[in-house]
């Protein structure tokens, strides 16, 4: 046992006393080093709180800023669950479910964003996370080990270990919260010392009479914060509530299976129990969230909600996370400003292993973490044994866990080495400790002219240093180069008091990747309204390609004669339907001829960029909606369409046998579908359905004439599908051999108007 002799010192009132106030400055002293060191390997960052974030994904970091400025306007401004909001992906909305809503971190900042600002506050609860982390695995090391120096470096091992370089890279705040898993990891510990016993007896050096009788305060004290910090976990991200409960269930493995040897049948159920006891919290509070969790899960309104495929990693970089080849490498790095760190910098970390593989070895407590950081190690492989860019083709548990429901979401296989670190962390606290207490038994006082104690002295004073110091070279200062980090400036536009009318942005580019729409999350932070769209972790199906919005997206046909003419009237009154105020073209990033097609967007929707638009400089370029005297419907053409031809003012054939229009009505009544058509070769049959529903029929010549159909309409959005059940024929199997396309129908000069309006045959 190591150095528990004080202990029993501190069940008198006395000692307590004096034990309390010891340890009350021992930690103040270890979490002022842990903020030192995080500075330290952060540097300069705590100089650029409020425009440098420690990261270089981009994307990540502003999806994390979005969520604390969310939570912020979700349980202060509006009073709404923050599981859901229309201010992404509008006029809808979307479910947050899937989303890294962090909400203990977005209530813990609403007093820094209010006193500092919210790149600060992320900064800030990005120290929290790293210094909390690291002082609750001091704590729990210090607990297993009474080794100072020990649990310090642990601390330091479970937040700063090239394996947690991912999170911290990526910008990922809520991974970074490693706070709350490892105080939960600390009294969980703690929890089962006092439901066995024998295990607090051993641990804490006292009678098993002491033991018995205050066995019940400390299992409601500990369980308590067991419970509570579960369901901080639980809101914090939904990977660290799996990791607490497999953390949970790893740690009181080994003890219900001694009960179960002995057949202690009583003393088995009632433990049982009691650690049932602290997952009732968190299934209370949690429940709903995770009823939805599993609603957006199975929804199929969401892209990767159930991963075939897990992403591995290289096992070679899980023992030398500097060296391996760029291929094979899962840190990308610069470590000191060094493009290319090699093998050298892979020996601290060595050390680091190889100093837990000790404490393994010769503590049989180690063995617990041990096995731990082995397993989740494996499992961060991901579904094959890939080493140094060999790929094996020995299957590991990737497919099975992408077969288990809820696990299934588990994005990166990677996210394992969290719990691979802190098993590492406690393994290598026990090693050191066993090293500096086998020294200093082994070495003694040094007497003078004795040559053999002054070796061991000098082992002592040399080597236990070395090893310390080459573990801390192998830990993780942050990787990215400090040009990286920061956050760019928002446009000018929001700060300028541009735009004083309330309501929604249409922002352009309109139909980026997912990732793409980050930027624009920051930007909401700024201006404070809804936008369509967004960056999520597990992009929404949304699909407005099949709405009215696909006009603007950028591979829409801007044409001069096309099936549908669009203009002004229809657009604004789609637009101020939905309450958008302001177009806003983002130019910064685009070509000249990019610029030029967005330009010619914009003309088309709100008149002349000259006359329309009320602002514009280098980045950006706004234009106010205005709403329409008299609002009209608005059509605009999504999939199943050929390109546009010039005849009859213009015209389309359908792609096949159906083609979508997104359909925008001002007001609830009945409207007429006028267009001009002709069936291919022979009389065609037409169905109009909107939204699934069959709303008119008819049959089409092949000579070029008028319809008009009667469709009964709700104020909205819809969409409408033309479809021609009889099957297509293509112009190459009748006398022109180049055109292969598959004809059914031909559509020109396609209107919706209301139906007091006749359309004469």
């Amino acid at each position: 046992m190591l150095e528990t002799a004080p202990i029993k010192s501190i069940f008198t009132l006395k000692g307590f006393a004096a034990a309390r106030q010891t340890n009350s400055i021992r930690y103040i002293l270890v979490i002022l080093l842990y903020i030192l060191v995080a500075l330290a390997f952060t540097w300069p960052l705590a100089l650029h709180l409020t425009d440098h974030t420690g990261g270089s994904l981009t994307y990540d970091r502003d999806q994390n800023l979005w969520t604390l400025w969310w939570a912020k306007q979700a349980l202060s401004n509006f009073h709404v669950t923050p599981y859901f909001t229309n201010f992404l992906y509008y006029p809808d909305g979307v479910s947050l479910y899937l989303f890294p809503t962090n909400l203990v971190a977005g209530i813990i900042s609403l007093p820094l964003q209010a006193l500092f600002g919210l790149v600060a506050s992320f900064n800030l609860l990005y120290f929290l996370g790293v210094v909390g982390g690291a002082w609750g695995i001091y704590c729990l090391v210090w607990y297993l080990t009474r080794d100072n120096i020990a649990a310090f470096i642990a601390g330091l091992i479970f937040v700063f270990a090239p394996w947690q370089n991912p999170a911290s890279e990526l910008n990922q705040l809520n991974i970074v919260q490693f706070q709350w898993l490892a105080f939960f990891t600390l009294w969980v510990v703690k929890y089962l010392d006092w439901l066995f016993p024998g295990r607090a007896a051993g641990r804490l050096a006292l009678p098993l009479e002491q033991i018995l009788q205050d066995r019940r305060k400390y299992q409601w004290h500990y369980g308590t914060l067991a419970a509570l910090f579960l369901v901080f976990i639980a809101f914090t991200d939904q990977y660290h509530l799996l990791f607490a409960l497999f953390i949970l269930a790893w740690l009181s493995l080994a003890p219900f299976v001694r009960l179960l040897i002995k057949k202690n049948w009583q003393e088995l159920g009632i433990n049982l129990f009691k650690l049932v006891l602290l997952a009732v919290p968190v299934g209370v509070a949690f429940f709903p969230v995770l009823l939805g969790f599993i609603r957006d899960a199975r929804s199929k309104a969401f892209l990767d909600t159930g991963n075939n495929q897990i992403s591995g990693m290289d096992a070679w970089s899980l023992i030398s996370p500097w060296g391996v080849s760029s291929h094979g490498k899962v840190l990308q790095l610069e470590r000191f400003h060094f493009p290319d760190p090699a093998y050298y910098y892979s020996v601290g970390w060595w050390v680091i292993l190889g100093v837990a593989g000790i404490g393994v070895w010769k503590m049989r407590a180690a063995r617990t973490w041990g096995y731990l950081a082995l397993l989740t190690a494996v499992l961060a492989l991901g579904n094959n044994l890939i080493i140094s860019n060999w790929d094996t083709s020995i299957l590991l548990f990737g497919p099975i866990f992408s077969q288990i429901p809820l696990l299934n979401v588990m994005h990166y296989a990677w996210r394992w080495l969290l719990m691979a670190s802190l098993g590492l962390a406690v393994s290598y606290g026990y090693g050191l400790a066993w090293l500096r207490q086998k020294l200093a038994s082994e070495v003694g006082p040094v007497e003078p002219f004795s040559f053999k104690k002054r070796n061991f002295a000098q082992v002592k004073i040399v080597v236990l240093p070395l090893l310390i110091g080459a573990g801390l070279a192998g830990l993780q200062p942050f990787p990215t180069a400090w040009q990286q980090w920061e956050v760019p400036a928002e446009p000018p536009v929001f700060s300028k008091n541009v735009m004083t009318a309330s309501g929604a942005l249409l922002e352009l580019p309109f139909n980026e990747q997912n990732w793409d729409k980050a930027d624009n999350m920051r930007y909401q932070t700024s201006h404070n309204r809804p936008i369509i769209a967004g960056y999520m972790a597990r992009q929404s199906l949304i699909d407005y390609s099949a709405s009215p919005f696909a006009f603007f997206f950028e591979e829409y046909p801007v044409a001069a004669k096309d099936v549908i003419q669009v203009t002004p009237e229809g657009v604004k009154s789609l637009l101020s339907y939905y309450h958008f105020a302001y177009i806003v073209l983002y130019k910064d990033t685009l070509t000249g001829t990019r610029q030029d097609y967005f330009r010619q967007v914009i003309e088309q929707s709100l008149g002349p960029v000259k006359t329309a638009c009320t602002y514009e400089d280098s980045r950006s370029l706004v234009c106010p909606v205005t709403p329409p005297q008299n609002p009209v419907p608005f059509l605009a053409l999504s999939r199943g369409w050929y390109g546009p031809e010039a005849e009859n003012g213009g015209q389309r054939w359908l792609r096949g046998q159906e083609g979508f229009m997104g359909l925008f009505i001002p007001a609830t009544g009945t409207y007429r579908l006028n267009f001009e058509g002709a069936a291919y070769l022979t009389a065609r049959s037409l169905v109009v359905e909107v939204d699934g529903q069959t709303q008119a029929q008819a049959t089409i010549q092949p000579n070029r004439q008028l319809y008009s159909l009667e469709l009964k309409l709700t104020e909205g959005n819809h969409i409408m599908r033309l479809y021609s059940p009889e099957q297509p024929d293509r112009p190459s199997n009748n006398g022109t051999p180049t055109d292969t396309r598959t004809l059914t129908l031909l559509f020109s000069k396609v209107q919706l108007v209301k139906s007091e309006i006749q359309v004469s045959n």
